[in-house]
């Protein structure tokens, strides 16, 4: 069977379906499930923002998630690591893929940061005083300046920038245009542009040492299965794959095209979980 192009590995990509609050039911648990916001997913997994860490390995019920919402979809954590003092992330491999729906026909994207009059870089502080003023304005009750469609837009570009993680998915997804928008924006700081890097491989060791750790059979991963996990395209995880492997923290296994932890990397993964490090 000839080997997927990038192009037909993209088409399973679920693009529009980032930002959607899901629950996420720990361990098929009938508790209190927790919420998360999706970030990146696939037919085969999801990556997720949550406010507390959720065990490697463990078995995990999604409800909420597109295109059959009202179907529970089961997978196991793959990884999860601390974002921030109040947030984690945790990649999420489906036992069965979703089914693949066409991204529904969209106009074109609405800018957030116009509807809310500010700039993309403005603080909280700003976009809640701004949705307050603009609200009041459009609102029915008001009759001077009443417009129902503007309140509506001022309402959704609410939703999604109040929110910090939904914020950073939509930042992210504006940010692939070369809009004035975009421009303004600038480009990335090289210490923002490193902090990525280290994240990358950091996840990337997470999910090898996680595969050694539950599937002793196969310990590895080929290029593609990695890419659908993380969620990261291809071309931008090659500095993450030379650096592990340049290190001896990955073992390339060439034979099969697939990539493994080395004794290195679990020694220096369990340190620096050990030591709390991102």
């Amino acid at each position: 069977m000839p080997t997927p192009t990038i192009e037909n590995r993209w088409q399973s990509r679920l693009g529009h379906l980032l930002g959607t609050p899901v629950e996420v039911r720990y361990e098929f648990r009938t508790g209190e499930p927790v919420l998360a916001d999706v970030l990146d997913v696939h037919k085969d997994g999801c990556g997720v923002s949550l406010p507390s860490p959720i065990e490697t390995g463990a078995s995990v019920l999604i409800n909420g998630l597109p295109p059959n919402a009202h179907r529970r979809v089961a997978g196991r954590v793959v990884w999860c690591r601390m974002h921030s003092p109040d947030s984690y992330r945790a990649g999420i491999s489906f036992f069965q893929p979703l089914a693949i729906e066409p991204a529904p026909p969209t106009a074109p994207p609405d800018d957030f940061y116009e509807a809310l009059e500010i700039s993309p870089s403005a603080c909280e502080e700003t976009i809640h005083y701004m949705f307050r003023l603009l609200e009041h304005r459009y609102h029915p009750d008001n009759p001077r300046s009443a417009d129902p469609a503007k309140l509506d837009r001022v309402r959704r570009a609410y939703d999604v920038l109040s929110k910090p993680a939904s914020r950073e998915v939509y930042d992210a997804r504006r940010g692939q245009d070369d809009s004035p928008a975009r421009r303004e924006r600038g480009v990335p700081s090289l210490g923002e542009q490193c902090a990525e890097e280290k994240g990358k491989r950091w996840d990337l060791l997470a999910l090898l040492y996680s595969r050694r750790l539950f599937v002793t059979a196969t310990p590895g991963l080929t290029r593609a299965e990695v890419e659908a996990t993380l969620g990261v395209p291809r071309e931008e995880l090659d500095f993450a794959f030379w650096y592990l492997q340049e290190s001896g923290l990955l073992e390339p296994d060439h034979g099969h095209n697939r990539y493994s932890i080395s004794a290195k990397g679990v020694d220096t993964f369990e340190s620096r979980l050990e030591a709390g490090l991102d």
